[in-house]
């Protein structure tokens, strides 16, 4: 058997949610590597559902795949059980598109998102068989480099990388991949191209730098070891954003996804200065996308995706100078097409009666806005220029136009704190609850959700010191107090606490992880997932204090493990910043009240270009309609490569594949409507068929062949249409047996004494069984489980078997 059969008959049948390793999705590329001449494989440390949902990820994934020299492929950390099951059968990791090992792409690019993915780097590189530490990697390897918000402080994990790019990736990552095929064009050795690659703007190369500490620990200095690489790196930009990059056809995948919608970036950076926030610093100056580029590519991504819900992504979108223009024209843009609008990120002081409209008109959904403080004293600490009647204002505005559900976001632990501070979020948040049931009866009800706060490098709140783990537990239970226990919600504690940790790390800390790594340390982030153990055992093994880095408040002049990676605000503006808010006092926005002198430049404060403003078009107000003139009957094959698929994975994608045709789809009534579609019998995860039937229903006769060659071109990889016609209106059919042909090595005779009524038919011929289930018989219907009744083996062994549906009767 080759590398994709050993997997799927020794490996997927055995693991949870295998969708996450069989690719094969709607707009994934797939390229010939013997014609390419530089493989990039991106990877994600999260999960598959985690990594899908990263606007960031997709970017990259299109820029690169563009290229008629280039390739991009994907990979993500996967489950615990699948890499217990990978090392059991000696398996490497491999890429979704081709399963094509790791270990055999020019160039890993590892997005670092978020520090508590950092021991999921480690499982990617060891089970890829690549070495953790750079030093170790000799020239048979990929360049293994990092980038995204992390970059801005790699040192904890500097080690384990080749190279970070710092900023923006949209250009830079162009400019590595010319890099690296000119170097292997001419031979280059891994040293002399990573010299040729620290000469891009944006790229660090942490082995070209060394920290000296004191005897207390605090970094001496940072100097160069190769004085081909810069004293300073400087974050790459992209200046002009109507000219990067959108993923208009990303890839759609079967299984959901944390964000299972078009998300599509409408401006970058942000000037509001918020005083703990990293991205506000680092993703400056501000740039807009204009609103007809935003139009046409929020439609051309519908139509490429079928997906039902569009978010327009930014740090503050509601900041954004056409916000009112660009919801109207997406409601008429988008007008009868059951498509609805989220923003992620509304600032409570920019929303308005309108705009919540806006988001109405297409379809109700949750508000979320974020106070962050319970008193206006912390909001200026922080500042958080709102006020309580802004934000009174804004939840009661939403609930009048129709929002039912209303969340915000609080911290705990932010500088000057007091108990008077916590008391007043659930103050405030009383407050919120009564005006909103005032405004309407259908008011469902209030979330408070509690983060706490880690000082982040590039911000004015790096020198300060995190509360401890007991502290913030303290101040949670005087908020417990104080906040109706329904509403309340909070992130962990001892996450939180981590952290902070790798937040403001050095070079150290490499150690800790790689040892927390090897006593199990996965996965982080997720709760269920969390062993403190491990990294308690880890820290006292290596000799580090984890509250050296969280809880110790650092001052103005320390040399800090990120000192040579400039954000572009200078560390003059975030002391200022500083001392400003120890004093309570509040800078203002730049791009409304002039230049706050933060570094970035004077791009930060530029007119923003004018432009008329008219709907994208291309949508057809009546192309979903309530009554149904004609059925269609599919019947197609569910082919061996994805029949790892769930039946609601396959339902989304056929409903998605519909909705890319572009037929007339009758809908169904209620309050949320969708195409009226009706399915065969759910066939279970891990069987194939070709016998699978679907209806759908059109407000308009359609010719059976145009209809045949509208879904066959939007239908992904791995079903294949074997018949599509004309059905009477009305009830579906409904089907009582099905037949099933099974191969399960091994097995010679089967037990026919007791067979379970399920069990119409049952025959063996040549290793073949043939199975005939009565779906409406007592008892169960899977063909697993009977399987294993038959055969008297174990549910585990006959979970290896291949199965296929061959008849529905």
């Amino acid at each position: 058997m080759n590398f994709k059969e050993r997997l799927y008959s020794e490996v997927l049948p055995f693991v949870s949610h295998p969708t996450r390793y069989i690719g094969s999705e709607q707009n994934a590329v797939y390229k010939d590597h013997a014609k390419t001449e530089v493989k990039v494989l991106l990877a994600f440390p999260e999960t598959y559902e985690v990594g899908m949902s990263y606007l960031g990820f997709k970017i990259l994934y299109g820029i690169i795949n563009e290229r008629a020299d280039a390739l991009a492929e994907r990979v993500f950390s996967p489950w615990p059980d699948m890499e217990a099951k990978l090392k059991e059968k000696g398996l490497p990791l491999y890429s979704l598109e081709t399963f094509t090992l790791a270990i055999k792409f020019d160039i890993l690019a590892f997005t670092l998102q978020y520090e508590m993915t950092y021991t999921n780097i480690l499982q990617i590189l060891e089970l890829s068989a690549i070495p953790f530490l750079s030093a170790d990697r000799g020239e048979e390897y990929p360049l293994v480099i990092g980038g995204g918000p992390s970059a801005f402080n790699p040192e904890p994990v500097a080690d384990f990388f080749d190279l970070f790019l710092v900023g923006e990736g949209e250009e830079a990552i162009n400019d590595i991949i010319d890099t690296v095929k000119a170097g292997k064009a001419s031979g280059l050795k891994k040293k002399a191209l990573l010299e040729e690659l620290a000469k891009i703007k944006g790229v660090y190369v942490p082995s070209f730098y060394k920290q000296e500490y004191n005897e207390d620990k605090t970094i001496k200095k940072i100097e160069q070891t190769n004085k081909k690489a810069p004293e300073v790196i400087k974050k790459r930009i992209v200046v002009d954003m109507d000219k990067a990059y959108q993923p208009v056809a990303p890839v759609v995948p079967y299984m959901d996804i944390i964000q299972n919608r078009i998300s599509l970036e409408i401006m970058r950076g942000c000037t509001r200065g918020c005083r703990f926030c990293v991205s506000g610093i680092t993703t400056r100056p501000l740039r807009e996308r204009s609103v007809s580029g935003l139009l046409n590519a929020f439609m051309e991504s519908y139509k490429n995706t079928g997906f039902d819900e569009l978010s327009l992504s930014s740090l503050s979108s509601t900041d954004h100078s056409k916000i009112k223009e660009m919801l109207r024209e997406l409601n008429k843009s988008f007008e009868g097409e059951s498509v609805s609008v989220s923003l992620p990120s509304s600032r409570i002081d920019a929303f308005s009666v309108e705009l919540a409209a806006g988001l109405n008109s297409v379809r109700k959904s949750t508000l979320t806005f974020a106070p962050e403080a319970g008193t206006q004293r912390l909001r200026d600490v922080i500042n958080k220029c709102v006020t309580e009647e802004d934000l009174l204002t804004a939840c009661t505005s939403g609930v009048r136009s129709g929002m039912n559900n209303i969340k915000l976001y609080f911290m705990l632990g932010l500088p000057t704190e007091t108990d008077e501070d916590v008391i007043a979020i659930g103050e405030l948040s009383k407050k919120v609850n009564s005006a909103c049931k005032v405004v309407s009866r259908n008011f469902r009800g209030l979330t408070v959700s509690i983060s706490f706060f880690i000082p982040k490098p590039h911000t004015p709140f790096m020198w300060q010191a995190q509360d401890t783990t007991a502290e913030l537990k303290r101040k949670v239970d005087l908020l417990r107090k104080n906040v109706n226990p329904r509403w309340l919600k909070w992130h962990s504690l001892e996450l939180s606490a981590l952290e902070g940790v790798f937040s403001r790390g050095d070079r150290k800390l490499a150690e800790v992880i790689k040892l927390a790594y090897e006593k199990g340390a996965r996965f982080d982030a997720w709760h269920e997932m969390f062993k403190q153990t491990a990294w308690d055992e880890a820290f006292k093994i290596s000799g580090v204090d984890p509250e050296f880095y969280s809880s110790r408040k650092r001052s103005l002049d320390e040399i800090l493990p990120w000192d040579h990676i400039s954000s572009g605000v200078s560390k003059e503006f975030l002391k200022k910043e500083y001392e400003k808010s120890l004093k309570g006092e509040t800078t203002g926005n730049c791009r409304t009240e002039g230049c706050v002198s933060c570094g970035i430049g004077d791009d930060c404060n530029k007119e923003q270009k004018t432009e008329e403003v008219s709907s994208a078009g291309g949508a057809n107000s009546s192309r979903f309609k309530k009554f149904a003139v004609a059925k269609y009957s599919v019947t197609y094959e569910k082919t061996e490569t994805i029949k790892f698929v769930s039946h609601l994975e396959l339902l989304n994608a056929v409903l998605r594949a519909l909705v890319r045709s572009r037929m007339p789809l009758a809908q169904t009534e209620g309050f949320n409507p969708h195409p009226k579609v009706a399915f065969s019998p759910a066939l279970p995860v891990g069987v194939s068929s070709t016998c699978e039937v679907f209806e759908f229903e059109l407000t308009k006769n359609i010719p059976e062949e145009e209809a045949l060659q509208l879904l066959k071109a939007k239908l992904p990889p791995g079903l294949v249409i074997k018949s599509l016609v004309k059905a009477d209106l009305g009830l579906s059919k409904l089907y009582s047996k099905a037949v099933f042909e099974i191969q399960l090595k091994g097995v010679t005779e089967l037990q026919r004494n007791l067979l379970p009524e399920t069990v119409e038919k049952l025959d063996i011929e040549n290793g073949t069984i043939t199975l005939t289930v009565n779906l409406k018989a007592k008892g169960t219907t899977s063909v697993f489980k009977l399987l294993a009744q038959v055969t008297g083996l174990d549910a585990e062994v006959v979970k290896g078997a291949i199965v296929k549906r061959k008849g529905l009767q």
